[in-house]
């Protein structure tokens, strides 16, 4: 079982804290972890030691963000991605990550955008942050716009299932209904849990 798992995992990591205490990325993995079981408070202390003993931890950074925003502390979140900025070596990658994470939590989406954009003009013509861009727009009613990036993204990378499904959406809310089935089960043929990201967000058809 999967608690069984995360319960091993756990005695493993407390053990490389303790015989390792001196390593931030041993705070970072257990921190995630914790964040994994659903242990969020506990988690947030271990991301927050290992940023402090090592501020170059992006992905501690970046969780800590999407736990902010998960609790809807957008200034927080974006200040958390603002430190990520600085320990990136790929700007554009955080500008993306921004993007996406303000865009399924439907939070600032006019700063989601410009965060896109930004990743736009760093790496143009890339199919991750169009789809990304595609869904700041979808979630702006921005439906042609969307369909334009998602149509964008496809033309590289077909089967993207995000795009696929973010697509399909858009083209339903905008009247394109057969098409936009369509789009939905060629990203559900690609990938059946690609709903999943979809459906808590609530941009389900």
């Amino acid at each position: 079982r999967r608690a069984d798992r995360f319960a091993l995992a756990l005695v493993d990591m407390d053990k490389a804290v303790d015989v390792e205490p001196d390593f931030a990325i041993n705070f970072q993995n257990r921190g995630i972890l914790l964040r994994h079981m659903g242990r969020k408070a506990d988690a947030s202390v271990d991301l927050r030691q290992a940023v402090r003993m090592d501020p170059r931890l992006l992905d501690s950074w970046e969780a800590l963000a999407e736990m902010a925003l998960e609790d809807r502390r957008v200034d927080e979140a974006i200040g958390f991605f603002d430190r990520a900025m600085l320990a990136a070596q790929s700007r554009a990658s955080v500008y993306n990550s921004r993007c996406w994470m303000l865009s399924r939590f439907d939070q600032a989406i006019d700063r989601a955008t410009a965060d896109c954009d930004e990743a736009l003009k760093l790496e143009p013509g890339e199919p991750a942050f169009l789809d990304s861009r595609g869904l700041a727009r979808l979630r702006a009613g921005r439906l042609a716009e969307a369909i334009a990036d998602y149509d964008a993204a496809l033309a590289k990378r077909p089967d993207l299932s995000e795009s696929l499904y973010g697509r399909g959406v858009a083209k339903i809310r905008s009247g394109q209904i057969e098409a936009g089935r369509a789009d939905i089960a060629a990203a559900l043929a690609v990938d059946p849990d690609v709903k999943t990201e979809f459906a808590p967000a609530g941009l389900e058809p």
